[in-house]
């Protein structure tokens, strides 16, 4: 009788320690929610040995992250990420910065690699912030 109690508790507290460690390490690796600039080293996606990295931030609402490059020939690539709470809400957005776009080049639906309609693809001419530039953006939603 004694040892199946001692198994018993052993079991119990076993299991308890394994909740609390899962627990832990699921908060562990949750990521901020604190606004703020995280500079990060890049993963990889577009790194390529013909563009030069010029920096990484990440930070603020939702988890959003720029990545600046430079072609060979001098051309200055940003690539970002602004996510949204809901597919709709990111409709929105992407409605209120082509508000500001000179022109529409191309605007289309946006596919995963399978084929299949995931949202929304667009490419706009907008107004630099330097005088007399303009920059070309590719806008899209995901679900």
């Amino acid at each position: 009788m004694r040892t199946r109690a001692v198994r018993v508790i052993v079991i119990i507290l076993t299991l308890l320690i394994g909740v609390a460690i899962i627990t832990e390490t699921f908060f562990f690796f949750r990521p901020s929610r604190e606004l703020g600039v995280y500079l990060v080293k890049p993963v990889g996606r577009i790194i390529q040995p013909k563009y030069k990295l010029l920096g990484h931030a990440c930070g603020g609402s939702y988890y959003s992250y720029i990545t600046g490059y430079e072609s060979p020939d001098g051309v200055m690539i940003s690539e970002s990420c602004a996510p949204f709470r809901s597919p709709s809400e990111a409709k929105r957005g992407l409605q209120e910065r082509l508000k500001y776009a000179k022109s529409i080049l191309e605007r289309g639906a946006k596919y995963d690699n399978k084929g299949r309609k995931v949202g929304e693809r667009v490419v706009a001419l907008f107004n630099s912030k330097e005088a007399g530039k303009r920059a070309v953006l590719v806008l899209w939603t995901d679900k």
